[in-house]
């Protein structure tokens, strides 16, 4: 039974996607989203969803609610993503899109743990999730990963 409603939720996803990017052409709407650079022992967690560009590389983040810090909002998708509760998030910058039709601002964090912590994916929205040597990242990355890795660079 919970095999079908996560293939219920995972297709629900995909098909709200496209409806979305329409919505995006057509009212230009200001969003916007936070991302965690996630590093431990030289590694950055990278992740998959289930529902944008399947295999391609992406950091746990999500949308900002309505009534939620950029710094609120990144701990709480990455709980819900990863299963990690974050020891302490440091702001690494802002980056502006307009690449998918809307107005978006993404906020970039930092966390950092002495170890690998233990990842627990939330199936429905995360297709698979792995450790990368920081100067050994698969080919299929998101551009928001680079400009993460560039902003920590700066700082590091």
């Amino acid at each position: 039974m919970r095999k079908l409603q996560q293939f219920i939720e995972r297709n629900f996803y995909r098909f709200l996607l496209p409806c979305a990017k329409v919505y995006w052409f057509l009212f230009r709407p200001t969003t916007r989203g936070a991302k965690c650079l996630i590093v431990a022992e030289g590694k950055v967690l990278l992740i998959q969803n289930t529902y944008h560009r399947y295999g391609v590389w992406n950091l746990p983040g999500g949308r900002i609610a309505k009534d939620e810090t950029p710094e609120e909002a990144v701990e709480r998708e990455v709980r819900e993503e990863v299963g990690l509760l974050l020891p302490s998030v440091h702001k690494l910058g802002e980056w502006f899109t307009a690449k998918e039709y809307k107005r978006d601002t993404v906020h970039y964090y930092v966390a950092e743990f002495p170890k690998l912590p233990k990842i627990t994916i939330d199936p429905v929205e995360i297709a698979a999730a792995g450790w990368y040597p920081i100067d050994q990242l698969p080919e299929r990355i998101y551009l928001s990963v680079t400009k993460a890795l560039e902003m920590y660079n700066e700082v590091h």
